[in-house]
């Protein structure tokens, strides 16, 4: 099987289950990860999270993020207010329904990748990430400001 193959089925798999335990909050695998990003920059203390902000950071088109955000909206999770510093923009905050979520989305996660590495050994576990780590890092481009490009 190609390479490339194993990691698109991993992927899918994982996003498959999470979006079955999402389902019931009316979110899927993408928007959580999307609003759980938005949540890691507010916790780094970044407080000017634009859409194009985003698009950079987690790699998303502005077509698919502006229908992520908009339903993200819809369905209470995010504020999409005016952006002090530039009036054509939006910045974009989380509501206190993300974040009674937010330890839901973690425990989903954390329950999944536990199922994926069942019959793994810590150890083992630990020599994948560290070789996945070389491999994220040989495969993108850290861009400005530490994002992937």
């Amino acid at each position: 099987m190609p390479y490339g193959a194993r990691f698109s089925i991993l992927s899918k798999a994982f996003r498959r289950k999470m979006d079955e335990n999402l389902r019931e909050y009316g979110l899927t695998a993408v928007q959580g990860a999307v609003l759980g990003a938005i949540n890691a920059f507010e916790k780094e203390g970044i407080t000017d999270i634009s859409q194009r902000f985003l698009e950079r950071e987690i790699h998303n088109t502005h077509a698919s993020l502006t229908e992520i955000l908009r339903k993200l909206e819809a369905g209470g999770f995010i504020l999409m207010v005016r952006n002090d510093s530039d009036k054509r923009s939006k910045s974009i905050k989380t509501t206190d329904k993300a974040h009674e979520l937010f330890s839901k989305i973690d425990e989903s996660d954390r329950k999944i990748y536990e199922e994926v590495r069942e019959g793994i050994s810590d150890e083992e576990m630990a020599d994948f990430w560290t070789v996945y780590g070389k491999i994220l890092s040989n495969s993108c481009r850290r861009a400005p400001g530490g994002g992937i490009k």
